[in-house]
């Protein structure tokens, strides 16, 4: 079968016979293996972007390969052959890892499940429709966002409405709409219908410690100019997104929301919410008036974090008018 540890037998063999440590980052799911993409940026992306289908389905095969980035999709066996160029040997690769057998076994084994219910279809955003608003406008610059920051989060700019574009990524990099911000107006505007998840999810760094919460977009690009990790909750939060954050591998988080009456009740919610999960959490005590984007990298370093509990009993109260 193809596994994580085949994986491995794999990028060890490309390593020997290529010398570039190809598929360096591996992460199992039910259904996948998530892997950083060999086809783009020199097969050495910082965080996953691609699969390899580990369980056979009625959509696609077993070891089925795609990015969600370039796009690029193609069966395991054909993608060492992309790999090794003048250096492939079928027979070698196929006495080595036996992939053409797995597949083909992969596709007697599979039995069709009639759904229980119907799921709608997602609709992605494909990264044609991304590029046409990569831009680094000057505004951003004005509000302190990096150049380099606004690479990371791909932020564009959509010239015929005059508005700050940014796609909301899941975890498998998969852009599930565009969210925008008005310059003139300086309005958020999101898709009909959509469920907001956890925006930054995608752009985390594989190794967390302690992650921050904010309400909106510039508050997490700010997080990301002072150095720290973070997400954004699009608002003040969710339960769907709640959950999102409990699935997070990380040691607690921050609460920084907006120090108005709506952040707090979303500080209290959300805070309660993880404390009964048994999570660590803490709250950033943001200055009255201000939010994380408001602030100079200096001026944040000094803000003081308490815990939940701490929160509750010295800082909530006083401050919320019911």
């Amino acid at each position: 079968m193809i596994d994580e540890k085949l994986l491995i037998d794999i990028r060890n063999y490309l390593k020997m016979k290529t010398g570039i440590y190809y598929f360096k980052d591996i992460r199992k799911t039910p259904d996948n293996l998530q892997v950083t993409c060999p086809y783009h940026k020199g097969g050495q992306e910082r965080k996953p972007s691609a699969t390899i289908r580990i369980t056979p389905s009625n959509r696609t095969t077993i070891g089925m390969f795609h990015c969600f980035t370039c796009d690029e999709s193609k069966p395991l066996d054909i993608v060492i052959k992309d790999l090794l160029g003048p250096l492939y040997d079928e027979d070698e690769v196929e006495s080595l890892f036996n992939l053409k057998t797995l597949i083909v076994q992969s596709q007697f084994e599979y039995k069709k499940k009639e759904p229980l219910f119907k799921i709608p279809n997602r609709n992605i955003i494909p990264e044609r429709v991304l590029k046409t608003y990569r831009y680094y406008h000057p505004y951003l610059a004005s509000r302190n966002i990096s150049e380099e920051t606004a690479n990371i989060y791909d932020i564009g700019f959509d010239a015929q409405n005059n508005q700050i574009t940014f796609p909301i990524r899941n975890i498998n990099s998969e852009c599930l709409g565009i969210g925008r911000r008005s310059i003139d107006k300086k309005m958020y505007r999101y898709p009909p219908n959509f469920i907001k998840p956890l925006y930054g999810v995608y752009e985390l760094n594989q190794f967390l410690n302690y992650v921050y919460v904010v309400e909106g977009p510039f508050n997490l690009w700010s997080l990301r100019e002072f150095g720290k990790q973070g997400v954004a909750l699009l608002g003040t939060g969710t339960e769907k997104q709640y959950k999102e954050l409990s699935n997070l591998n990380c040691k607690g988080f921050v609460l920084a929301l907006d120090p108005d009456d709506a952040g707090r009740h979303g500080i209290f919610k959300l805070g309660k919410f993880l404390q009964e999960n048994k999570i660590k959490t803490y709250v950033a005590l943001i200055p009255e008036g201000k939010d994380v984007n408001d602030l100079s990298k200096e001026e944040f370093s000094q803000v003081p974090a308490v815990t939940f509990k701490e929160w509750l009993l010295f800082y909530y109260k006083d401050n919320i008018r019911l």
